[in-house]
C-alpha cells in the first residue's frame, strides 16, 4: 500500500497529473476496510516506517478521517470522498522542494512560507478531477485553517470552512503528534 502511494507521489513530483481512477481503485478498499473495521488504521499506525514518513502520513490521515466521518454520521459515500481528501491533501507538497519539506532543522521564515504554500498546490492539482466532490476540494485546500482565523492559506474562521475541511485538519494533526518527527517526538495514542 505504502509502496504504490508513494509511487504515485512521485510522479506527481515529477509534473504528472493526480489520476483519481487510479487513486480510487487503490483508495476505496482501503477506506472501505477501515470503515467496516477501525482496528486497520490501528494496525497501520503499529507498522508505521519512519522511512516512508511521507507517504505513510497520508495514507494515514485520509483512513483516519473517514473513520472520523462515520463517527461523526456521514454517509458512506462522504465517508469516502472524505478520505480521498486526506489522502490528497498534502500532494501539493510533492511541487515544494524536498530539502525544505523533509528539513530536519528549524525551518526560516522563507521555507515555512513555501510550506504555507502546500494547500493551494493541493487545490490546483485536484480541483477539476472529475468524481471529487466540491466540498472534498475544499476541505484539500481549507485543511490547515483554524477556528480563530490563524490558519492558512486563507485565514478562514470557523464558520466559513467547510466540515470535511475540519475533519481532515484533526486527522492531520492527530497523526503529526502520534509519529516520529526529526524535529518533535511522537506522543501515545492515549496522550
Amino acid at each position: 500500500m505504502t509502496k504504490e502511494y508513494k509511487a504515485m507521489l512521485k510522479k506527481y513530483q515529477s509534473g504528472g497529473k493526480v489520476d483519481i481512477l487510479k487513486v480510487r481503485s487503490f483508495f476505496v478498499p482501503i477506506v472501505t476496510n477501515v470503515l467496516e473495521d477501525k482496528n486497520v488504521f490501528f494496525k497501520f499506525y503499529e507498522e508505521f516506517d519512519q522511512q516512508e514518513y511521507f507517504s505513510q502520513r497520508l495514507l494515514a490521515v485520509g483512513m483516519l478521517s473517514a473513520l472520523l466521518g462515520k463517527e461523526l454520521g456521514y454517509s458512506t459515500g462522504d465517508c469516502i470522498q472524505l478520505g480521498i481528501a486526506g489522502l490528497l491533501c498534502d500532494i501539493g507538497m510533492t511541487k515544494i522542494p524536498e530539502k525544505v519539506y523533509k528539513k530536519a532543522a528549524k525551518l526560516t521564515s522563507s521555507e515555512r512560507n513555501e510550506i504555507k504554500k502546500h494547500p493551494v498546490y493541493s487545490y490546483k492539482m485536484i480541483k477539476d478531477l472529475p468524481s471529487l466532490t466540491e466540498e472534498a476540494v475544499l476541505g484539500v485546500l481549507q485543511h490547515h485553517e483554524r477556528e480563530d482565523g490563524s490558519g492558512y492559506p486563507l485565514g478562514l474562521k470557523g464558520e466559513k470552512q467547510t466540515r470535511f475541511s475540519k475533519v481532515i485538519a484533526v486527522s492531520d494533526v492527530f497523526v503529526a503528534l502520534i509519529s516520529d518527527r526529526s524535529y518533535q517526538e511522537k506522543v501515545t495514542l492515549f496522550e
